[in-house]
Order: structure tokens, then C-alpha cells, then sequence
């Protein structure tokens, strides 16, 4: 079955000749808005798959609007078992044992809330690319209205949006590099929209639970978080959305911690001091949608990682520097 399914979303993402209406920036922004503004406004459920660096991973999800609250749970159907259960902004894994290293388990396990997978704001991004819309495709036995948005640059990767016309909820989300070839993609197999859920059905199986949320910035009482770092000049369209110190996994390394994001993408960049002297080049990594930049000074190892293009990783890495108050001392 992973093997179909693979050859399946390869196949239904491979580019064909179409027809494109291209969209006016304000268009576009309503459009985006609608549909970001869908998965909040609606209960809904179903299966989707999430295919990333040559896997197939598939989940079931249920997602309960009860007033302004929502309630969501999504479980794994294969490789390692665990849900997820958000209460509004608060997301929760729960497993059938506790991980030897909690700390491991929120790097390396997805988080990623499709279809929830938009920015709130659309204005954040509708600058970013060109927005052009398609012909009608069948997603989970919906006719799908398809929004391609093909970056202005080499900074951030394309995307390809299918929705359900009448509600706006996005259905599938398929993530391109430049040469127009898929490296992640989110898909709905089965789908209800709207319905009665059973809130029982929501609550979790298991009691060990591992909060998912990034680990403590360390600051002085009363001061503002500072990682000591900035990145200068930032890429066109990026912004600082956090910084501050943590501790980096089971070593118990404190390192500085900067994270960026265009309102589609975020990147993380780690500053450690460097444990042997004397390493110096740089190397990169990739993991489907998710690349890793790692460069190395006299005297700190600098790691950039989200899932956004080589390019911007790169670039991003190589303009780290020390903030001047801190240098100069």
C-alpha cells in the first residue's frame, strides 16, 4: 500500500498542461484568507497522507469546533503509534511508553497541523509569489478548485493548493523545489465535512503525554529573551519571530537560538560554541522538505534548518554574527 500510494501522489503531482487564470495580489489575498480561515470554522473528519523524503506516513484526524474552541486528535495508522491531541494553540503527543528522551521525541516527531497550514494573515505572503489558478481535480471524491504559488525567488519553495470550493478547506498541499519536482505533500484520502462527532471519540488512549513545544528560553528575570546573535541583513520577506538561549538536547549544551519565518516556512538556527577548535567548511543536508546547513567558525558551529530551499539556508547561515553590544565586550 505505500508503494501505491507513493506512485499515486507522484503521479497525480506530476505537471501536465493546463489552464491558469493568473490572480491579482488582492484576489489571491482573499482567497488565501478563506482558506486559512476554513479549518477553524468547521468540524470535520477523515484520513490523510503525508509523504516526505521517499515515505508515506497516514493519519486519521477528527477536528470538533464547539464555539470559538476547537479539539483535534490525529493518530497515526503506521510505523512507531502515537496521537496528537491540540486544544487550540496547545498540542500534546500521547504514547503507549514514555521516550527515553523526551527531548529527542519533539525534534524529531511532525508536527506539522495539516490542513492547518496557511498564515492567518495572508499579506505576509501574497508578495512572495504568483498566484495562478487551475482546472478542477478530484481530491478524497471532491471536485477541487487548485491555487499554484510559484515563488518570486530562490528563497522559499513552490506550493500547490487543492480546497473544496464551497467550504474553502484544504484538501491536499503538495510542496515543489525548482525544478518543480515534489519533496512533501499533505493529501485528504477520506473526508466528512461538517457532521455530529462524538467529543469521547477526541480524548486520548494512552496517559504518557509529551508536551510539543519548543524547549525553555533561558533570560533574566524581567529582561528580554536574547540569543547574543543576529542575522543581518535578513532574507527578503523572512522576519525574527523568537530567539533567546536553550538547552540543546541530552548533552545539556546551551546554545543560542534564532527562528525565522515568511509566514509559509520557518528556520531554526543553532549557535554553539565549538568543542574542538580548529573545524572549520560547511555541509548540507537534506531530508525531503527539510534541509540542514551546518558551517563552522574558529570558534562556533552555526546550524540552520526548516523547510525552505538550499538557497535561503545558506544564505541564512553565512549572515549570522554577533550582535555589536556583545562583541564589543
Amino acid at each position: 500500500m505505500r508503494v501505491f500510494l507513493s506512485v499515486l501522489l507522484l503521479t497525480a503531482a506530476s505537471s501536465v498542461c493546463v489552464a491558469e487564470t493568473v490572480l491579482p495580489p488582492a484576489d489571491a489575498a482573499a482567497l488565501l484568507k478563506k482558506i486559512a480561515t476554513a479549518v477553524r470554522k468547521q468540524s470535520y473528519a477523515g484520513m490523510y497522507v503525508y509523504q516526505h523524503d521517499g515515505e508515506v506516513e497516514t493519519f486519521r484526524m477528527m477536528h470538533l469546533l464547539e464555539g470559538d474552541n476547537e479539539l483535534e486528535k490525529r493518530e497515526s495508522l503506521d510505523g512507531p503509534v502515537r496521537e496528537f491531541i491540540r486544544s487550540n494553540d496547545q498540542v500534546n503527543c500521547y504514547l503507549p511508553e514514555l521516550p527515553t528522551n523526551p527531548v529527542e521525541l519533539r525534534r524529531r516527531v511532525s508536527i506539522k497541523l495539516f490542513p492547518a497550514l496557511l498564515p492567518d494573515d495572508p499579506a505576509e505572503i501574497v508578495n512572495l509569489y504568483h498566484f495562478k489558478k487551475q482546472d478542477v481535480e478530484r481530491v478524497a471524491g471532491i471536485d477541487s478548485s487548485v491555487l499554484v504559488m510559484e515563488p518570486k525567488d530562490t528563497l522559499r519553495y513552490g506550493r500547490k493548493l487543492w480546497y473544496d470550493p464551497n467550504s474553502g478547506l484544504l484538501l491536499r498541499i503538495g510542496t515543489y523545489n525548482s525544478k518543480r519536482e515534489p519533496v512533501e505533500q499533505f493529501s485528504f484520502i477520506q473526508l466528512n465535512i461538517g457532521g455530529q462527532l462524538d467529543r469521547k471519540s477526541l480524548k486520548p488512549r494512552f496517559a504518557n503525554k509529551i508536551p510539543l513545544r519548543p524547549g525553555d528560553v533561558i533570560a533574566a528575570e524581567g529582561s528580554r529573551p536574547d540569543s547574543g546573535f543576529e542575522i543581518r541583513p535578513l532574507p527578503p520577506g523572512y522576519r525574527l519571530l523568537q530567539e533567546g538561549k536553550r538547552m540543546l538536547g541530552h548533552r545539556n549544551v546551551q546554545v543560542s537560538h534564532l527562528m525565522l519565518g515568511d509566514g509559509m516556512a520557518a528556520v531554526s538556527v543553532f549557535v554553539e560554541p565549538q568543542q574542538s577548535q580548529g573545524k572549520q567548511g560547511s555541509m548540507m543536508v537534506n531530508h525531503g522538505a527539510i534541509n540542514i546547513y551546518t558551517r563552522y567558525t574558529t570558534d562556533a558551529r552555526i546550524t540552520a534548518l526548516g523547510d525552505v530551499p538550499e538557497a535561503a539556508l545558506m544564505l541564512i547561515g553565512g549572515s549570522v554574527t554577533q550582535k555589536p553590544s556583545r562583541a564589543a565586550q
